[in-house]
């Protein structure tokens, strides 16, 4: 499952860490933080590490489709969000930074303090990835 790097606000030293098996963020930090370099990666991976974040801070975000609404660049003002669960909810770019803070002590709490991306007549919206994932740990996979 993918990972994208996300840069919350211009000129603000604080990055997030967006991963696609949860749709939420798994990790937000400093620049600096994003440049530690993990056991076992040589001077390569902090040269591209270098070449992620300044693509970051250029475009608000690690993918390469930056300038697609939904890729969570610079154009996109609310990323879409579950956090492990199966509904969607609406959080503002600005508001990322907060979010991550208030999610180290009360996750839950946090989540539910988002405002639901569902139409009023829509069904709720399900993330076939957690329910797939739910159905094997039952089975015991």
């Amino acid at each position: 499952m993918g990972r994208i790097l996300i840069k919350p606000e211009p000129g603000v030293d604080c990055y997030a860490m967006y991963a696609e098996i949860v749709d939420g963020f798994v990790a937000y930090g400093t620049r600096e933080a994003f440049l530690q370099v993990p056991r076992g990666k040589d001077t390569d991976w902090l040269a591209k590490q270098h070449r992620l974040l300044d693509r970051v801070d250029a475009f608000g975000t690690s993918s390469h489709a930056y300038n697609e609404p939904g890729h969570m660049g610079w154009r996109d003002d609310v990323i879409l969000i579950r956090d492990g669960g199966t509904e969607l909810r609406r959080l503002p770019r600005s508001a990322v930074r907060a979010y991550l803070e208030a999610s180290r002590t009360d996750p839950a709490g946090a989540f539910a303090a988002l405002e639901r991306d569902l139409d009023e007549d829509a069904e709720p919206i399900r993330s076939h990835t957690i329910e797939t994932l739910r159905a094997s740990y039952a089975a015991g996979n």
